[in-house]
């Protein structure tokens, strides 16, 4: 629902912006897990809070991410551009189930709290890199807007005429 939502604020505000914001409501959401996780759950004040943080975060962050790398290009580059952002995406969440795997472990119950808790936090911590990157883009595309042609010049077509 969100992602759908996205398309029409990445217009108006940019990309950067939305993963920002997506990138921080996930680790928000993470890190809400690592405060409020206790053995006897409670829906309404742990996993719900959460889930929809993250939901929202995830959201705003995925379709936003895959769109900047699309957009950025020619558009006889699109085709390429897309395939890559996507294979960068699976490898990520290849890497990202792998690291929780390994601090996680293969057992879990009550006693390993502590290594969920430790995995929530380094995946809060991801969260704040794609924020970062986030803000990159916003830089990015601003710069390239600043150093484009001037006001008034014709705009060039996206894609090269045969």
């Amino acid at each position: 629902m969100v992602t759908l939502l996205t398309a029409r604020a990445a217009q108006r505000l940019g990309h950067g912006p939305l993963v920002t914001t997506g990138g921080l409501l996930f680790a928000a959401a993470m890190l809400w897990r690592t405060c409020f996780a206790s053995v006897d759950a409670d829906y309404w004040l742990d996993l719900l809070p959460s889930q929809v943080l993250g939901g929202v975060g995830v959201g705003l962050t995925l379709g936003t991410l895959v769109a900047a790398g699309v957009s950025s290009l020619p558009g006889h580059r699109a085709a390429t551009g897309s395939a890559l952002v996507n294979s960068v995406r699976q490898i990520s969440t290849t890497v990202g189930v792998a690291l929780l795997v390994a601090i996680v472990g293969t057992h879990v119950g009550p006693a390993q709290r502590q290594d969920s808790r430790a995995a929530w936090l380094v995946a809060a911590a991801l969260s704040v890199a794609t924020a970062v990157v986030g803000v990159r883009i916003t830089r990015t595309a601003t710069r390239t807007r600043e150093t484009a042609a001037p006001a008034g010049a014709p705009a060039t077509p996206l894609t090269e005429p045969r």
